[in-house]
């Protein structure tokens, strides 16, 4: 008897440690596991929770607009490329999109520039219009036609150029990774403070802070390296502010236009030469 009690207490001992062992594993694993790659994690499980391109406004201009610029041939190519996400390694969602958008001819090549913020300037040089602008207060990220590019910026608070923060800060240098808090600089002809907080004080994490976000509306949520089932400025509150639904003019005249788009197009680059060419230049973009 009190060796089968010694054999007993032993397996219950041995049971414990194993318990204890895999209830430490599970805790490292939440503390390395970031709140961003978290969010990032939720978003990117498909999912039906946000409202389909196409859904009605109220502004029946705008609703025709979604509903003829998501069925043209070109959006539909775009959102076949785009599905599941473009693998070009994470935090690279600018080279993501330029890649769907370079494979799909709806861009004369290979876009330049580093931060995803800096697309909203650089699709307009392409001949892409902001919907922000033409539909001021009925645009959004969630009613944003499919094949759109979604464009964000950090916290970031605009000022004017003899606004007293300015005189007192210093211009904001080196890689924008390294940007202090309160250091000012100027995009898109105008100027702003660089902050790390939201309007309510809350810190904001990851690079989007600094370099902002850039994702392509699908038909299934929200597209870049990966496919998200929500816009990003819902996930990431304050920190992402969309600045641009940008769209390319002459595609919002449906299925009838009788234009035949090849889904593969040809001298596309790879995600891998993408890399090669950023890693020379040094940039993220």
């Amino acid at each position: 008897m009190p060796s089968q009690q010694i054999q007993r207490a032993v397996r219950s001992s041995r049971e414990l440690r194993w318990i204890a062992w895999a209830l430490g594993v599970s805790l490292a694993q939440t503390l390395w596991f970031s709140p961003t790659e978290a969010n990032e994690t939720r978003r990117s499980r498909p999912a039906s929770t946000e409202a389909a391109p196409g859904a009605q406004t109220g502004n029946s201009d705008y609703d025709a607009f979604v509903r003829n610029y998501s069925q043209h041939p070109t959006n539909r190519c775009l959102d076949e490329t785009m599905r599941g996400g473009i693998r070009v390694g994470r935090n690279y969602c600018y080279r993501a999109v330029k890649l769907g958008l370079q494979r799909t001819r709806l861009v004369s090549g290979y876009l330049p520039g580093e931060s995803a913020s800096g697309g909203l300037q650089t699709l307009k040089n392409e001949g892409w219009t902001n919907l922000m602008d033409r539909y001021r207060g009925v645009a959004n990220s969630r009613n944003a036609p499919m094949g759109a590019v979604l464009v964000y910026r950090g916290p970031w608070r605009e000022v004017s150029r003899d606004d007293p923060a300015v005189r007192r800060g210093r211009p904001c240098s080196g890689r924008r990774t390294n940007w202090r808090e309160g250091c000012w600089f100027q995009e898109n002809g105008k100027t702003w403070i660089f902050s790390k907080r939201d309007a309510n004080g809350r810190y904001c994490s990851g690079l989007g802070t600094q370099h902002g976000h850039i994702e392509v509306r699908t038909t299934r949520g929200y597209s870049h390296f990966v496919e998200s089932r929500s816009a990003i400025d819902r996930s990431h509150p304050g920190c992402r502010i969309l600045i641009g639904i940008m769209v390319k003019p002459g595609l919002e005249s449906g299925p009838h236009s009788g234009q035949t788009v090849s889904c593969r197009a040809t001298g596309a680059r790879t995600g891998r030469q993408a890399a090669r060419q950023q890693r020379r230049t040094g940039g993220r973009g």
